[in-house]
């Protein structure tokens, strides 16, 4: 990648990682994420990251080397995005209800020297695909990786905001997976433009993090709260009725669904839902995507939830948000 050849003192590169390490530098106490076994805040978020990039340059990864996820949703999961792109790695997200035979065709043709995956879903890669020098698996084996790992001082030196981030595997609308390169500059943007438009992604921000974060929307919608100093709760699955519940019962200000997460809420035992409804007093912005909404559920939630807080958006993997339908 070229670098002009002039650039003004205070320019800094547009890095996925740079929001969460300056909200780690002003206010590490602050809780970032929970939905764990316990509440991790910046300042244990960011050393966390810091070890998991000075462990894989250390294993001998070199910028521009792709690593796999296969992992349902979480609490390591957005750790694992920002200390690899720091590394300068590619991270190939893969989807965890693939096959087998899918994850190494995926491994194999993005050429992955490393996998991460959950404990449920070692069995997929029991035989490692080729190319892949260690499978590490979260929990007691990734803990023991970071334990041994050097902190790394932050993003390498060179990574620049042109640079890939992330390899994200959709297979469109025909055919077979295919890897769609995300630099750092378009999430970046993507993150502000969010912040903007949706207005539920300050500091002060409670955000229920649902879709899984092996989809490119998934992913955005839960770590541009990280981004920019929130605190995100991880869902490791969806479950109607606990998604109502924790937004009547803790003060979430804004969550992403797809259309058939409403379905499934809306297809609830009436007398469930009546109890709940009315609670989600801090609630200010839902997000649908990834489908169109039919205006029967959007009737349902504007019924329910409120007026002025849901928007509809469309977009791609390789393009972002494209279209935002805003609740006037």
């Amino acid at each position: 990648m070229s670098r002009p050849a002039e650039r003004p003192l205070t320019y800094r590169p547009m890095l996925l990682s740079a929001g969460m390490h300056a909200v780690a530098a002003r206010t590490p106490g602050k809780v970032a994420m929970t939905g764990g076994p316990a509440p991790r805040t910046y300042g244990e978020l960011m050393a966390r990251v810091r070890r998991l990039t000075g462990g894989v340059i250390r294993h001998g990864l070199r910028q521009g080397d792709r690593v796999a996820i296969l992992a349902y949703n979480c609490i390591e999961y957005p750790e694992l995005v920002i200390g690899l792109s720091d590394a300068g790695a590619v991270t190939a997200t893969l989807n965890p209800r693939s096959t087998a035979h899918e994850v190494r065709v995926a491994c194999e043709d993005c050429n992955a020297r490393l996998l991460f995956v959950s404990p449920a879903l070692a069995d997929l890669v029991a035989t490692p695909p080729a190319g892949v020098e260690r499978v590490i698996v979260l929990g007691n084996d990734y803990e023991a990786f970071l334990a041994t790992s050097p902190e790394a001082p932050g993003p390498i030196a060179g990574l620049e905001e042109h640079d890939p981030f992330s390899l994200v595997y959709s297979s469109g609308t025909t055919g077979h997976p295919k890897g769609i390169v995300l630099p750092h500059r378009s999430r970046v943007l993507t993150f502000h433009a969010m912040a903007m438009e949706f207005g539920c992604y300050g500091p002060d921000d409670l955000h229920l993090g649902i879709a899984p974060m092996a989809h490119g929307a998934g992913l955005a919608f839960s770590l541009a709260t990280l981004f920019f100093g929130g605190t995100l709760h991880v869902l490791p699955k969806f479950d109607a009725g606990e998604v109502v519940e924790l937004l009547a019962t803790r003060p979430f200000t804004g969550t992403f669904m797809v259309p058939t997460h409403f379905q499934q809420i809306f297809a609830l035992e009436p007398a469930f839902l009546e109890r709940h409804r009315g609670q989600a007093k801090a609630l200010r912005t839902i997000m649908s995507n990834a489908a169109a909404l039919p205006m029967v559920l959007k009737e349902k939630i504007i019924a329910y939830w409120g007026e002025g807080l849901l928007f509809e958006c469309y977009g791609s993997t390789e393009a972002g948000i494209v279209t935002s339908l805003r609740p006037q």
